[in-house]
């Protein structure tokens, strides 16, 4: 008789055609409760770049170290999770990503952030882990983030990759942090104790030196420069670059040069295309 052709790959007269087969997606594991969507994009793009850094530097000529074996075999155990697509979440204006682990932090720092970090956070999520204390105390305690333990080996972190996860935990430590490494790198004295004093201040710099006055959330300081200004006498005038078009920014400069009267620029983090205009009118 004749063969049979209805096998495996005869198609079927009548029968629906197959669907295309869909390829598989993975994505990076639900993120804890007590962390927002983009907390924990943030933490996983960290943990991606410190494991990108600790794959280029095992590439080197000296790779074949134990140490540096030992290193990737802990990056490679969670690369998949770290590295993984996943969603593009925008975070709030106050706090924005921070932008990967800088080299500086460290290899060892890199190949922990990499190997630890997002297992330690997921198992922050159940009350009886011993990672979910510390982590708490860590974003939310009243202790200092330089001080606070982290669970395993992320306890020894530097104080640079624990400023990294302060600025997507709680962006609010990130000053503490900064004097820890200055009095750490520069000596206790390099950390003001007391609040500085803008008539002080005004009285050694150049008229053209800008002076640039960084403030916590919900900070004001332009009631302060104007009673500074009031003191020697000087005219102020404050202007929001974020309500500023750049050209009417420009000729404020010009006559405040002209007439010898301080300009706060409020905002000034809103305009930044314009601040290489600043720094050529002030050259």
């Amino acid at each position: 008789g004749d063969a049979d052709a209805s096998g495996p790959g005869a198609a079927v007269p009548g029968a629906p055609a197959p669907s295309p087969r869909l390829p598989r997606v993975s994505m990076v594991p639900a993120a804890p409760r007590w962390l927002s969507a983009w907390q924990w994009s943030a933490l996983s793009e960290l943990a991606a770049e410190a494991a990108a850094a600790v794959a280029e530097a095992n590439a080197g000529p000296a790779s074949s170290s134990p140490k540096q074996q030992q290193q990737q075999q802990q990056v490679e155990a969670l690369r998949a999770a770290s590295t993984s697509p996943r969603a593009v979440v925008t975070p709030p204006p106050a706090a924005r990503r921070t932008g990967g682990v800088p080299t500086s932090s460290g290899i060892e720092d890199c190949a922990v952030m990499a190997a630890s970090l997002l297992p330690s956070l997921q198992r922050s999520d159940s009350s009886s882990s011993a990672d979910a204390p510390l982590w708490r105390a860590f974003a939310t305690g009243d202790a200092a983030p330089d001080r606070c333990d982290l669970p395993g080996d992320l306890a020894g972190l530097s104080l640079l990759a624990r400023a990294c996860l302060c600025r997507v935990l709680c962006p609010h430590k990130v000053v503490t942090v900064a004097e820890a490494m200055a009095r750490t790198e520069a000596g206790p004295s390099s950390v003001l104790r007391q609040p500085l004093s803008l008539g002080v201040l005004a009285s050694e710099v150049r008229p053209s030196q800008p002076v640039l006055i960084m403030l916590a959330p919900g900070a004001d300081a332009v009631p302060k420069v104007r009673a500074a200004a009031a003191g020697r006498r000087v005219a102020c005038e404050t202007l929001s670059l974020g309500a500023t078009h750049p050209r009417a920014a420009s000729m404020a400069v010009a006559r405040a040069a002209a007439e010898g009267q301080w300009l706060v620029f409020e905002n000034v983090h809103l305009a930044g295309s314009w601040h290489g205009t600043l720094t050529r009118l002030l050259a």
